[in-house]
């Protein structure tokens, strides 16, 4: 069932939805809601998953005796703990949306509300995640520059290194706005228009 279908039986000025009705509605709904919010975690548990194996190697490769001078090296280590903070803080706001909203099961208007303050939650993500990039833009020079002083990479993989970045950085800039107004802010047009004609729809 589709959102304009749903929209259509409830602007109908012929029938009042059924109870059975009313039951599939929220149970579609609901369905969508809960399949975005898996969709979250395991990305975000992907992510920090393979985030924690690089760190996890890193500390490894200092332990066993590997060079590492955080006098001179600190980089890296905002490297590793910019994206554990945005994770932290990515996972702090879906935990307060889903105490905010912890029955939303229980009611169509309810179960719509609960899916515009994740819309806007995963708006807000797409910004704290634009402006992960941003800083890591900025702090990969600086990383570069500490890797020459070291003498742990030369001019030529420095300057690899970097367009490899640049262009990484451009595509996923590219992807987050592309996902942002493509797809974010129809669909909380759509959730706004929903539950605008359910609240004024018969009941």
């Amino acid at each position: 069932m589709e959102f304009d279908e749903i929209e259509k039986v409830w602007r109908s000025t012929h029938n009042a939805p059924s109870a059975a009705d009313l039951g599939a509605q929220r149970a579609e709904l609901t369905r969508r809601l809960q399949g975005r919010y898996r969709t979250f975690l395991l990305t975000i548990g992907a992510g920090v998953t393979a985030l924690l194996i690089c760190v996890g190697g890193f500390v490894r490769y200092v332990l066993q005796g590997g060079a590492f001078d955080p006098t001179q090296e600190w980089g890296a280590v905002l490297l590793f703990g910019l994206p554990l903070l945005a994770a932290g803080v990515l996972l702090h706001q879906f935990r307060r949306h889903r105490a905010q909203h912890a029955s939303y099961e229980g009611s169509i208007s309810a179960n719509l509300r609960a899916g515009l303050d994740e819309n806007r939650l995963a708006r807000a993500r797409m910004k704290i995640i634009g402006g992960l990039y941003a800083a890591m833009a900025l702090i990969f020079p600086l990383i570069a520059y500490q890797l020459l002083a070291v003498g742990k990479a030369r001019p030529s993989e420095i300057s690899s290194m970097i367009a490899l970045f640049a262009g990484l950085i451009l595509v996923v800039s590219v992807c987050l706005a592309y996902h942002y107004h493509r797809h974010l802010l129809p669909k909380k047009r759509e959730l706004e228009a929903l539950l605008g004609s359910y609240e004024s729809g018969p009941t």
